[in-house]
């Protein structure tokens, strides 16, 4: 009886650990998208200013390079920083992916059934007849080939949304 529970235990230790490991995965990863969104609103803002900066020298017939190297050479650091952040999320997902198969491998890969070695041999239901097995519906998964569990509307192990058919 306490291999069950041990079993169950164990179980429910794994699922905790993949909820915890999606939960920093998507905090981490907000974070990092704020930033992003962030520099690209500076960026933008360097933009329109080197475009009105350029417009104006035109427009006096004098064109000042280093001004406006200055502004496209802090346009290209923002530009770096984005890809770096971007990058920064691509490593947190494969990161919290490698965690969560690793949390997968020690999870039970049978569903947990009870243990019938201590009763052996002692029916609690008396002279049944035997029952018909339902038709099962096939399992659902997700695009990244997790089974999804009827009524869920997300992936545990990827946290994509998933659709009722």
């Amino acid at each position: 009886m306490s291999d069950i529970f041990d079993k169950i235990k164990k179980t429910i230790g794994v699922g905790v650990d993949a909820v915890g490991a999606k939960s920093k995965e998507l905090w981490d990863t907000t974070v990092i998208r704020t930033r992003i969104s962030d520099l690209k609103a500076k960026r933008r803002d360097l933009l329109e200013d080197l475009g009105r900066l350029t417009f104006e020298m035109l427009s006096r017939g004098s064109l000042a390079e280093p001004v406006l190297l200055a502004k496209a050479d802090a346009i290209r650091e923002i530009d770096r920083q984005i890809t770096a952040a971007e990058e920064e999320i691509q490593r947190i997902r494969e990161a919290s992916r490698e965690q969560q198969n690793e949390g997968a491998e020690d999870a039970p890969a049978q569903p947990l059934e009870p243990d019938t070695s201590e009763s052996a041999g002692e029916s609690t239901v008396p002279d049944a007849e035997p029952s018909v097995p339902e038709e099962q519906e096939p399992a659902r998964t997700c695009e990244c080939g997790t089974v999804v569990l009827e009524g869920a509307r997300f992936c545990v192990a990827c946290g994509r949304p998933v659709s009722e058919d």
